[in-house]
């Protein structure tokens, strides 16, 4: 939507999304995209351009915390950190913030991965092969019919500092709990 361009990334070309003019990618909403109560993972490389305010990565959901699905973000402020956030449609959410990571620096390429593990019971975020940070959570992620995005809020015309200036590359979907190895050869390979 409106443009999204490209940069040199990791690998070749990278998504490149502008804030001011509210460049995002959607995907309707779909089976492959809603993840419900089974183990699965997200992955992939951002550069933020700037940090200010909130910068989403990733989303699905309303962003009324409660009806999220999943939201992956970086939160500005105090917090100055990636999150990832988990919602079970009701009243509840699970966020977990990359503390193994610190401060993200402007210009920078970043791995992130989020996942959750209902073996576990916990929802996980690790940036750059970092020690991994952890929340309980029993609950996976709830199913509504909100659309999928890079780069904005799915489903919400939020204020405009709530989208993301900055490149995405690599980003994958699995329906399935990455094993440490996959997700180091992930980051290794840079792809």
């Amino acid at each position: 939507h409106n443009g999204v361009s490209s940069a040199p990334g990791i690998r070749g070309q990278a998504a490149q999304f502008s804030r001011a003019q509210a460049q995002h990618l959607e995907s309707p909403d779909t089976s492959d995209l809603s993840m419900g109560n089974h183990g699965f993972t997200f992955a992939g490389w951002v550069n933020l351009n700037s940090k200010q305010g909130e910068e989403i990565i990733l989303s699905k959901g309303s962003s009324d915390p409660r009806q999220f699905e999943y939201l992956l973000r970086y939160e500005g402020g105090t917090t100055d950190r990636f999150s990832f956030i988990l919602g079970d449609g009701r009243t509840g959410i699970s966020r977990v913030d990359a503390h193994g990571l610190g401060s993200p620096s402007t210009h920078t390429w970043y791995f992130i991965v989020a996942w959750y593990d209902p073996d576990a019971q916990k929802t996980f975020l690790q940036v750059n092969d970092k020690p991994i940070d952890s929340n309980s959570w029993a609950f996976g992620s709830h199913d509504g019919p909100g659309t999928t995005r890079f780069g904005d809020y799915s489903n919400d015309p939020k204020s405009p500092g709530s989208r993301l200036d900055g490149l995405l590359d690599e980003w994958g979907v699995w329906k399935k709990v990455l094993t440490a190895r996959e997700r180091s050869d992930l980051y290794n390979a840079g792809q």
